[in-house]
Protein backbone atom coordinates (compact mmCIF):
# COMPACT_ATOMS: atom_id res chain seq x y z
CA UNK A 1 0.00 0.00 0.00
CA UNK A 2 2.85 2.39 0.85
CA UNK A 3 4.46 1.71 -2.53
CA UNK A 4 1.30 2.76 -4.41
CA UNK A 5 0.94 5.87 -2.30
CA UNK A 6 4.55 6.88 -2.99
CA UNK A 7 4.17 6.03 -6.70
CA UNK A 8 0.97 8.12 -6.96
CA UNK A 9 2.60 11.05 -5.18
CA UNK A 10 5.63 10.96 -7.50
CA UNK A 11 3.51 10.69 -10.66
CA UNK A 12 1.24 13.54 -9.55
CA UNK A 13 4.26 15.74 -8.82
CA UNK A 14 5.84 14.83 -12.16
CA UNK A 15 2.61 15.61 -14.03
CA UNK A 16 2.18 18.99 -12.30
CA UNK A 17 5.81 19.92 -12.99
CA UNK A 18 5.59 18.94 -16.66
CA UNK A 19 2.30 20.80 -17.08
CA UNK A 20 3.66 23.94 -15.40
CA UNK A 21 6.82 23.87 -17.53
CA UNK A 22 4.80 23.46 -20.72
CA UNK A 23 2.44 26.31 -19.89
CA UNK A 24 5.11 28.65 -18.50
CA UNK A 25 7.45 28.51 -21.50
CA UNK A 26 5.73 29.76 -24.64
CA UNK A 27 6.40 27.77 -27.76
CA UNK A 28 8.38 29.64 -30.37
CA UNK A 29 6.99 29.33 -33.88
CA UNK A 30 9.47 27.97 -36.41
CA UNK A 31 11.37 30.60 -38.37
CA UNK A 32 10.53 30.86 -42.03
CA UNK A 33 13.53 30.96 -44.35
CA UNK A 34 12.19 29.78 -47.73
CA UNK A 35 9.34 30.66 -50.05
CA UNK A 36 7.93 27.13 -49.70
CA UNK A 37 7.82 27.54 -45.91
CA UNK A 38 6.12 30.92 -46.36
CA UNK A 39 3.51 29.47 -48.71
CA UNK A 40 2.77 26.62 -46.29
CA UNK A 41 2.57 28.91 -43.24
CA UNK A 42 -0.42 30.76 -41.84
CA UNK A 43 1.28 34.14 -42.34
CA UNK A 44 -0.12 36.77 -44.62
CA UNK A 45 2.54 38.23 -46.88
CA UNK A 46 3.05 40.81 -49.54
CA UNK A 47 5.22 43.38 -51.23
CA UNK A 48 4.97 46.91 -52.52
CA UNK A 49 2.93 47.33 -55.69
CA UNK A 50 5.62 49.25 -57.56
CA UNK A 51 5.64 47.12 -60.71
CA UNK A 52 9.39 46.69 -60.21
CA UNK A 53 11.51 43.64 -60.90
CA UNK A 54 10.39 41.74 -57.79
CA UNK A 55 6.74 42.39 -58.68
CA UNK A 56 7.36 41.21 -62.25
CA UNK A 57 9.07 38.06 -60.98
CA UNK A 58 5.94 36.94 -59.13
CA UNK A 59 3.25 38.33 -61.43
CA UNK A 60 4.54 37.00 -64.75
CA UNK A 61 6.60 33.93 -63.81
CA UNK A 62 5.86 30.45 -65.14
CA UNK A 63 7.18 28.97 -61.88
CA UNK A 64 4.22 27.42 -60.02
CA UNK A 65 5.53 28.48 -56.59
CA UNK A 66 5.77 32.13 -57.64
CA UNK A 67 2.27 32.02 -59.15
CA UNK A 68 0.79 30.55 -55.95
CA UNK A 69 2.54 33.16 -53.81
CA UNK A 70 1.42 36.01 -56.06
CA UNK A 71 -2.22 34.91 -55.94
CA UNK A 72 -2.27 35.27 -52.12
CA UNK A 73 -0.16 38.42 -51.95
CA UNK A 74 -1.25 41.73 -50.43
CA UNK A 75 0.20 45.08 -51.41
CA UNK A 76 1.08 47.93 -49.06
CA UNK A 77 3.68 50.66 -48.86
CA UNK A 78 7.07 49.72 -47.47
CA UNK A 79 6.37 51.54 -44.18
CA UNK A 80 2.97 49.86 -43.77
CA UNK A 81 4.44 46.44 -44.62
CA UNK A 82 7.16 46.84 -42.00
CA UNK A 83 4.59 48.00 -39.44
CA UNK A 84 2.59 44.82 -40.12
CA UNK A 85 5.71 42.65 -39.80
CA UNK A 86 6.55 44.25 -36.44
CA UNK A 87 2.98 43.68 -35.28
CA UNK A 88 3.22 39.98 -36.19
CA UNK A 89 1.72 37.38 -38.55
CA UNK A 90 2.93 39.16 -41.70
CA UNK A 91 5.95 38.68 -43.98
CA UNK A 92 7.29 41.39 -46.28
CA UNK A 93 8.97 40.34 -49.53
CA UNK A 94 11.50 42.96 -50.58
CA UNK A 95 15.17 43.30 -51.49
CA UNK A 96 17.20 41.79 -48.65
CA UNK A 97 19.77 44.59 -48.49
CA UNK A 98 17.00 47.19 -48.19
CA UNK A 99 15.22 45.23 -45.45
CA UNK A 100 18.49 44.82 -43.55
CA UNK A 101 18.95 48.60 -43.55
CA UNK A 102 15.34 49.22 -42.46
CA UNK A 103 15.56 46.66 -39.65
CA UNK A 104 18.95 47.92 -38.43
CA UNK A 105 17.90 51.58 -38.38
CA UNK A 106 14.23 51.45 -37.38
CA UNK A 107 13.61 48.13 -35.61
CA UNK A 108 16.84 47.54 -33.70
CA UNK A 109 17.39 48.73 -30.14
CA UNK A 110 20.40 50.66 -28.89
CA UNK A 111 21.85 47.36 -27.69
CA UNK A 112 21.51 45.76 -31.14
CA UNK A 113 18.43 43.66 -30.29
CA UNK A 114 15.59 43.13 -32.74
CA UNK A 115 12.47 40.99 -32.69
CA UNK A 116 12.38 40.66 -36.48
CA UNK A 117 13.81 37.80 -38.54
CA UNK A 118 15.20 38.17 -42.05
CA UNK A 119 14.95 34.97 -44.08
CA UNK A 120 18.25 33.36 -45.02
CA UNK A 121 17.02 32.06 -48.39
CA UNK A 122 17.73 34.35 -51.33
CA UNK A 123 15.52 33.61 -54.32
CA UNK A 124 16.15 36.75 -56.38
CA UNK A 125 19.90 37.26 -56.54
CA UNK A 126 20.96 40.66 -57.64
CA UNK A 127 24.14 42.54 -57.89
CA UNK A 128 25.78 45.66 -59.09
CA UNK A 129 27.75 46.20 -62.24
CA UNK A 130 30.50 48.53 -63.29
CA UNK A 131 30.65 50.12 -66.72
CA UNK A 132 34.00 50.58 -68.41
CA UNK A 133 34.90 51.86 -71.84
CA UNK A 134 35.33 49.03 -74.32
CA UNK A 135 38.89 47.73 -74.20
CA UNK A 136 39.75 49.60 -70.97
CA UNK A 137 43.21 48.38 -69.89
CA UNK A 138 42.34 48.48 -66.17
CA UNK A 139 39.19 46.31 -66.38
CA UNK A 140 40.98 42.99 -65.78
CA UNK A 141 42.86 44.43 -62.80
CA UNK A 142 39.62 45.83 -61.39
CA UNK A 143 37.84 42.47 -61.87
CA UNK A 144 40.71 40.68 -60.13
CA UNK A 145 40.72 43.07 -57.15
CA UNK A 146 36.92 42.89 -56.79
CA UNK A 147 36.97 39.08 -56.90
CA UNK A 148 39.69 38.99 -54.23
CA UNK A 149 37.67 41.38 -52.03
CA UNK A 150 34.57 39.19 -52.37
CA UNK A 151 36.50 35.96 -51.67
CA UNK A 152 38.19 37.49 -48.62
CA UNK A 153 34.82 38.52 -47.20
CA UNK A 154 35.64 42.22 -47.31
CA UNK A 155 32.46 43.18 -49.16
CA UNK A 156 30.30 41.48 -46.51
CA UNK A 157 32.32 43.13 -43.73
CA UNK A 158 31.99 46.56 -45.33
CA UNK A 159 28.23 46.10 -45.69
CA UNK A 160 27.95 45.15 -42.00
CA UNK A 161 30.06 48.18 -41.08
CA UNK A 162 27.68 50.38 -43.08
CA UNK A 163 24.70 48.92 -41.19
CA UNK A 164 26.42 49.81 -37.91
CA UNK A 165 26.91 53.37 -39.16
CA UNK A 166 23.25 53.58 -40.24
CA UNK A 167 22.16 52.27 -36.83
CA UNK A 168 24.37 54.78 -34.99
CA UNK A 169 23.05 57.66 -37.10
CA UNK A 170 19.47 56.53 -36.53
CA UNK A 171 20.11 56.29 -32.78
CA UNK A 172 21.64 59.78 -32.75
CA UNK A 173 18.48 61.18 -34.36
CA UNK A 174 16.29 59.73 -31.61
CA UNK A 175 15.18 61.76 -28.63
CA UNK A 176 16.70 60.95 -25.22
CA UNK A 177 13.38 59.35 -24.23
CA UNK A 178 13.44 57.04 -27.26
CA UNK A 179 17.06 56.06 -26.55
CA UNK A 180 16.19 55.28 -22.92
CA UNK A 181 13.23 53.15 -24.05
CA UNK A 182 15.58 51.24 -26.37
CA UNK A 183 18.06 50.67 -23.52
CA UNK A 184 15.29 49.37 -21.27
CA UNK A 185 13.97 47.07 -24.01
CA UNK A 186 17.47 45.69 -24.65
CA UNK A 187 17.98 45.16 -20.91
CA UNK A 188 14.63 43.38 -20.57
CA UNK A 189 15.43 41.22 -23.60
CA UNK A 190 18.82 40.27 -22.15
CA UNK A 191 17.22 39.42 -18.79
CA UNK A 192 14.63 37.20 -20.50
CA UNK A 193 17.37 35.11 -22.09
CA UNK A 194 19.07 34.35 -18.77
Amino acid sequence: MGFWLLFSLLMTTYYKTALTATLAVPSVPPTINTLVQLLNSDLKYGMIDAKGSEYQLFSSSDVVLYKKLFNKMTFYSSAESMRRVAKGKYAYIYFKSNIEIIVSTEYTSFGGETNLHIASDEFFPGGYGWAFPKGAPYRRTFDHVMLRCIQAGLIGKWVKDLYKIYLKEAQNQKTPEEREADRQAASASANNRL
